[in-house]
Parts: C-alpha cells; sequence; structure tokens
C-alpha cells in the first residue's frame, strides 16, 4: 500500500465544505481510510510505503502503526530538454475543473489580472458542470481553455508557463507539482 492522499475527519472537514456532485461519491469511496476494518487490512498489507515525509506521519497516526513507511518517490522523468518560457507570463491550472479544485479562483485572477495569460488544462468529473462553469469567462481573452492535456502538447505548456496555480480547498501530494517543478514553474497554492 502506498500513501498519497490520506483523508482523516479533519481533512473531510475542509473537503466538503465545498458541496459538489463530485464530492459525494468521493466521500463515500474513501470515508472509511481510517475505520478499524481498514487499520486491519493496512496491518496485514504485505508493504507499506508513503509519497512523502508528511504522509508518513499521518499514517501512523491513522493506522496506529508501530513504526513509519519507507518513502517510495513517483517515477516522474521530467523532460531533458532545455526549458524555453514564454516572453509574457503564462499561469496555468493542470487539475480537474470540480468544486474542490476551487477553478473559479483561477478563473477570476484572470478577469482581475488582464496583462497576463492565463491556461486552463483540464476538464469536470461531472461533464454537466463544465460549460455552466466556464460560460462566464469563456469571453475572456487572456483565459484559453484546453481541455485534458496529456503528452507533449502538456509538456509544451507547462514549459512556457511561469507559475502553476492551485486553488484547491485540499490537496495531498500533487502529480501537478512534479510535473510543473520538472518544467522549472513554481508552484502557487
Amino acid at each position: 500500500i502506498a500513501f498519497r492522499d490520506l483523508r482523516d475527519a479533519r481533512d473531510w472537514r475542509v473537503i466538503v465544505s465545498v458541496p459538489s456532485l463530485a464530492t459525494l461519491p468521493n466521500r463515500i469511496r474513501t470515508l472509511p481510510q481510517d475505520a478499524a476494518f481498514m487499520r486491519m487490512i493496512v496491518r496485514q498489507a504485505d508493504g507499506l510505503y508513503a509519497k512523502a515525509e508528511f504522509l508518513r506521519e499521518k499514517a501512523i497516526r491513522m493506522y496506529r502503526l508501530g513504526k513509519a513507511p519507507p518513502i517510495v518517490r513517483d517515477p516522474y522523468e521530467p523532460p531533458s530538454r532545455e526549458m524555453k518560457k514564454s516572453d509574457h507570463p503564462i499561469i496555468c491550472f493542470l487539475g480537474r475543473l470540480d468544486a474542490i479544485k476551487r477553478p473559479w479562483i483561477f478563473f477570476q485572477l484572470a478577469r482581475d489580472l488582464p496583462d497576463l495569460e492565463f491556461h486552463v488544462m483540464g476538464r469536470t468529473t461531472v461533464p454537466s458542470d463544465y460549460l455552466p462553469l466556464i460560460e462566464p469567462y469563456r469571453k475572456l481573452r487572456n483565459l484559453k481553455f484546453f481541455g485534458w492535456t496529456f503528452g507533449d502538447l502538456k509538456s509544451r505548456l507547462l514549459e512556457r508557463s511561469w507559475v502553476l496555480a492551485n486553488t484547491s480547498v485540499h490537496e495531498s501530494y500533487p502529480t501537478s507539482f512534479l510535473e510543473a517543478w520538472g518544467h522549472e514553474c513554481a508552484v502557487l497554492c
């Protein structure tokens, strides 16, 4: 078991403070992470690992472990090319456009900072939420929506970006941070 996004009762109080259709199924799926039966399953696992130091401590607390699990890093390989940033500032958003991520804060930044360019890489997990979410911001000339982006397109957009903005109400250890750092982007939370 690799601990990546452990959510205890305190985390859930924060997460459900932003109501959405995507939050309820997510909560139902992961709520028993620190339940007694999960502690038993965790303790019987052949191996326990954590993705970061703070997750080791949280795993010890949540599952009453006798020792800290070793850290196993993500096998992310940053591009080997020299990064070429845009001549003008680009701020990007990379992730789901679900309520927990509060993407409207990013869109409002684009509205409030018209001299900067903003790129959005992602969509909602509830398709019917996508158009109503972006509609008030679609006419902003400095805000571009790319939808889900993968591979070379994502890499090129990150390469040109100066900052990855994360507006989420809760994060643990997001891959988007590794990708941003691998493309020489600052991360703003």
